[in-house]
């Protein structure tokens, strides 16, 4: 026993030294290699298994949004030109409707409305007359405070219903009286040489040449 251990001290120190060096190096470089491969495998991780995870995951939110996504909105339909209908086509092409037309924007050049005997009928003492409105009285104080008193004759008032009930005849002497009246009233107030008389006497050649028969013989297909 004696002889080996000499042996063993005879052998150089860095011999002994050198497997026991080279054993913790190989087990250092295993190691070194796993932790490396461990590394990658954190570091690196399989693309293709992390999209497929991401198309799972994104795919039911896909189909979330196709199902909640609001159907289209529907085309508003193309407004259409509206047809004239009888009324429109009586007022626009027919003689008789042209009077009327003319006559109901001056008819206070020829028709008293409302009455004499309309303005003169009594209110009660707490009505006052109703400003722009003759003939019409509002309630003031009392229990009826806000309550309208209309004295004026709708039936025969000026209309475009009232005005069409009439012969052709009739509105044509309504509307020539009405724009002689409004012809003398302009001259009074700006002259003989208005800018406004060529058109009235425009409208009084027109009305002058107004066939009332044949008028309302037309009127009648309206």
């Amino acid at each position: 026993m004696a002889s080996e251990s000499s042996d063993d001290d005879d052998i150089p120190l860095g011999q002994l030294v050198a497997p026991m060096v080279r054993a913790i190096q190989e087990k250092s470089s295993s190691n070194s290699n796993v932790l490396q491969n461990i590394g990658q495998k954190r570091k690196s991780p399989d693309h293709s298994a992390v999209a497929s995870r991401k198309e799972k995951r994104a795919a039911p939110a896909a189909a979330r949004n196709r199902r909640a996504a609001p159907p289209p909105a529907a085309a508003a339909p193309k407004a259409k030109t509206a047809s004239k209908d009888g009324s429109d086509a009586f007022y626009a092409d027919c003689v008789k409707g042209q009077l009327v037309q003319k006559l109901i924007c001056r008819w206070w050049y020829a028709i008293d409305w409302p009455s004499p005997a309309d303005l003169a009928k009594p209110v009660p003492a707490e009505y006052e007359p109703l400003d722009g409105y003759p003939g019409v009285y509002i309630c003031i104080k009392g229990g009826e405070m806000g309550n309208i008193i209309d004295h004026r004759d709708h039936e025969n008032g000026p209309s475009f219903s009232n005005f069409k009930a009439k012969n052709s005849g009739e509105l044509k002497e309504l509307l020539l009286k009405a724009l002689d009246t409004q012809k003398e009233r302009l001259v009074e107030h700006e002259g003989p040489n208005s800018t406004y008389l060529r058109a009235i006497n425009k409208e009084i050649t027109w009305a002058s040449k107004v066939n009332a028969e044949k008028a309302d013989k037309e009127a009648r297909k309206f």
